[in-house]
């Protein structure tokens, strides 16, 4: 489907990556689609691009780009991991830089990605989108150093998914320099994160599988994207 997966097992496929990154120019003007792929193969002297993404479906591009997201993401946090002093620091800090991290190295395509969502909200496309999202949280917190087995596994990755998502929206809208109005109302969601756990902590505690937690992110999935972005506005 010409996805780029995020798999340790697997060489990572420098033409679509070549593809994708170039395709990022071509997007805010003629969208997630076949013309698209067209430029961005001129662009990178690939004559095969058409094989390399056969199907040339929009939701197949914006895959890409979310793997092509993940992999940078996985190679960032193992960096920061090696950092002198990583590990001294609080989880919360920990926490707020994997998804700062996530989101800062594309401040620039943002008007790419906000031609992503129509596409993402489709309903076929709902439950794969929650899987992904499951992956994004996933290496976030295992860079911090979660090492839980029960329940709380579950837990703070149904959390932090209440911080990533609206932190998202505000930032594909946020006009400030460099973002930093984004990493504040980061730190914002953290904190209400925080207490809405504790609050929570009996409920969330029935977070035992990964289906429950998939269950639980699609349904922070479906009030963000259908009922609003959370008050995430800049």
């Amino acid at each position: 489907m010409g996805y780029i997966r995020d798999d340790n097992d697997k060489p990572f496929f420098s033409e679509k990556e070549q593809l994708i990154r170039a395709m990022l120019a071509y997007v805010p003007k003629q969208g997630w689609s076949l013309k698209a792929l067209q430029s961005a193969a001129l662009d990178c002297s690939i004559s095969d691009a058409e094989l390399i993404f056969p199907s040339s479906r929009p939701y197949d591009f914006v895959c890409a780009a979310h793997d092509l997201a993940e992999h940078q993401l996985r190679q960032d946090l193992q960096r920061l991991q090696q950092q002198d002093g990583w590990a001294e620091l609080p989880v919360r800090q920990k926490i707020a830089l994997g998804v700062r991290q996530r989101l800062e190295p594309w401040n620039n395509e943002r008007s790419s990605l906000r031609r992503a969502i129509p596409i993402i909200v489709q309903p076929q496309h709902f439950f794969h989108n929650a899987r992904c999202l499951y992956e994004t949280l996933d290496k976030i917190w295992r860079a911090a150093g979660d090492l839980s087995v029960d329940h709380n596994f579950y837990t703070k990755r149904v959390i932090l998914a209440s911080v990533y998502i609206p932190t998202i929206f505000f930032w594909l809208n946020d006009n400030s320099k460099d973002c930093e109005n984004t990493w504040i109302f980061l730190e914002k969601r953290i904190e209400k994160a925080l207490k809405l756990g504790r609050k929570l902590n009996k409920p969330l505690s029935g977070v035992k599988s990964p289906l429950a937690s998939c269950r639980m992110m699609a349904n922070l999935l479906k009030a963000t994207f259908i009922k609003g972005s959370m008050s995430a506005k800049p």
